[in-house]
């Protein structure tokens, strides 16, 4: 009985850093996972108050939060070295890879090669040491490697041609501005707030001259996390800033433009002040200084996830002043069109980082015949949500038209790259009337469907963008199996029935999970009119509802064909959510003009 005491004891004591971590049972603990999140502006009015009683370790682990949130490098590193060699007791194992992590993108920003080299195999050993698996080593060994790959190449030079300038910037999302690399014709590049890294496309690269290594780095974009290569671009020029030996990241093709063409903030900040007026973007080399009483309001912003917004004076601004926009991943972390034109001129800081903007204004955006006459698909739905409330009804049923046929020949080729290109298109048959599809048992989701005259079982749900098949029926079926160029199998279904709906060569993706059922998913669904989600089965309707009053956007489409969010009642931009079962269950989703009722 003792013996099981102690032993429970020990155990409670190896998890209590795991347990404070997700659930903090004191202020002390609040600001250590504050800290770990990243969220400076609940932290620092609590660390202000608390800062005399913290314990050693938990100061440093707040100091180096605001440190890394204000992008200063040189003390992120002296932090983490004083939390390594001081407190290492006092950190669980995931907290140490982590702050390794955070060191190793600081060398690497800093282009401290040889530092970074030897910091990583210290580590390395170090993680030998504690028998640490291999799949947690993963990414020092990726930021070592690269580190000896670029051993001999200098750190990143700044150069300044002109201590201001003006650049033309578009006026709604996506923010563009003109860039010029290796002495190439200036591309349009996205002004990326929200992440630290400088994104190029693949074909860029090429184009450029840039070589990437192949070793990858898992990096946060807006449009969520992203395999990446490190490269070198020579010289990129921002009007009068030039850029040298400049750390930039390759990412894949299939992230789509403009998001695989992005300047992060460890580039914005090299440009000191920008000043957003209309079209123009003004470049100073110097920090800002304005009288306080030309300027409306004044805000602190942080380099760690982006502008993370906080009024230095809640009475001079009594507008909200909202961030999260309809169509990101991390919304919060991104500064967009709908914040910089709610004034006539907004500033940011990067040596204080402070925001200045003059008096609040209400933002208009471009109207939909606007975006449509410009073929500007791209910002017409990044400003959807605003366009919803400000346009009639038959304006919002043109754009949601819009959408869907300049997405139709996205979507179709969202499947991957590498396979056949002689295999037919995907067919969608819709029934001449409403067919109704009852669930094979009641309170479930499957259907029966027919597939080389033999029964079998089918969840047709809008929660995957493409259909998937187990391997044992593939197998079962001896349905013809293709590669794609990363290795994974689709199987080939030249004919199958669902009810009155006929589909034909449809691929789906191959998995070995263990299950008997086939996945339908939006490849089939967005070419029916409209489906409803009944509590005993599937409807298919032969016919969109043109009478459909369409103010609610039941999913959105993004570019590459996926749907990842849904907002019922889209009372506000920040309502939208990730899509559930229960989202569409007992409703009808009008797949012709993308609705719900």
């Amino acid at each position: 009985m003792k013996k099981s005491f102690i032993l429970s004891l020990l155990l409670g004591l190896a998890f209590l850093p795991s347990l404070l971590w997700a659930h903090p049972v004191s202020v002390e603990d609040e600001a250590a996972l504050l800290a770990a999140r990243g969220d400076v502006f609940r932290l620092r009015p609590l660390y202000d108050s608390i800062s005399q009683r913290l314990p050693p370790h938990t100061d440093l682990y707040c100091r180096f939060a605001f440190s890394r949130a204000a992008g200063d490098h040189r003390r992120v590193i002296e932090l983490i070295d004083s939390l390594e060699r001081h407190h290492e007791r006092k950190l669980d194992v995931r907290g140490l890879l982590a702050l390794a992590g955070e060191r190793c993108a600081a060398l690497l920003s800093l282009g401290e090669y040889a530092a970074l080299s030897d910091y990583c195999d210290e580590r390395l050993a170090w993680a030998r040491r504690r028998s640490i698996r291999q799949s947690r080593r993963k990414e020092l060994k990726a930021y070592q490697s690269i580190a000896v790959a670029f051993a001999s190449h200098p750190p990143m030079q700044v150069e300044w041609t002109s201590d201001a300038f003006v650049l033309p910037l578009t006026r709604d999302w996506p923010l563009l501005l003109p860039v010029a690399v290796n002495d190439k014709e200036a591309q349009p590049f996205l002004i990326d707030t929200g992440h630290r890294h400088t994104l190029i496309s693949a074909a860029d690269a090429a184009e450029w001259g840039v070589s990437p290594l192949s070793a990858t780095l898992r990096l946060s974009t807006a449009r969520g996390w992203t395999e990446a290569r490190p490269g070198l671009i020579e010289r990129l020029n921002i009007g009068g800033l030039t850029l040298r030996n400049l750390m930039v990241f390759v990412v894949a093709d299939d992230l789509e433009a403009p998001y695989n063409r992005s300047l992060g903030t460890h580039v914005l900040q090299q440009l000191h002040t920008l000043t957003f007026a209309d079209t123009d973007l003004s470049v100073e080399r110097r920090s800002a200084s304005f009288p306080p009483d030309t300027l409306g309001v004044s805000l602190a912003f942080s380099l760690d996830g982006g502008l993370c917004l906080q009024p230095a004076d809640t009475t001079a601004d009594p507008l909200p002043f909202n961030l999260a926009l309809p169509d990101t991943i991390a919304s919060s972390s991104c500064f967009g069109a709908l914040q910089l034109r709610r004034a006539d001129r907004t500033m940011l800081d990067f040596s204080t980082l402070r925001l200045h903007r003059s008096a609040p204004r209400d933002y208009v955006p471009f109207t939909v015949d606007r975006y449509l006459s410009h073929s500007d698909y791209f910002g017409l739905l990044r400003n959807e949500a605003s366009l919803l409330f400000t346009s009639s009804p038959e304006e919002v049923a043109q754009m949601t038209a819009t959408l869907n046929r300049c997405l139709e020949p996205r979507l179709s080729l969202s499947l991957p790259h590498g396979l056949p290109s002689t295999l037919p298109p995907l067919e969608v048959l819709s029934p001449d009337s409403a067919a109704f599809v009852p669930y094979l048992d009641v309170g479930g989701r499957q259907v029966a469907t027919l597939l080389a005259g033999r029964s079998l079982p089918a969840e047709v749900t809008p929660l995957h963008p493409l259909s998937q098949i187990p391997l044992s029926i593939v197998r079962r079926f001896s349905l013809p199996v293709h590669k794609d160029g990363q290795g994974r199998q689709w199987a080939q279904i030249d004919h199958l029935l669902l009810g009155d709906v006929e589909v034909k060569h449809l691929l789906c993706l191959v998995h070995a999970l263990p299950t008997e059922t086939l996945t339908l998913g939006l490849d089939v669904l967005t070419r029916l009119p409209a489906v409803g989600f009944g509590s005993d089965g599937l409807t298919f309707h032969a016919a969109s509802d043109t009478a459909s009053v369409g103010y609610v956007r039941p999913y959105l489409l993004t570019p590459s064909g996926a749907v990842v969010e849904i907002s019922p009642s889209f009372s506000s931009a920040s309502s939208s959510r990730q899509l559930k079962p229960a989202d569409f269950m007992g409703k009808t989703i009008d797949f012709a003009r993308m609705f719900i009722r």
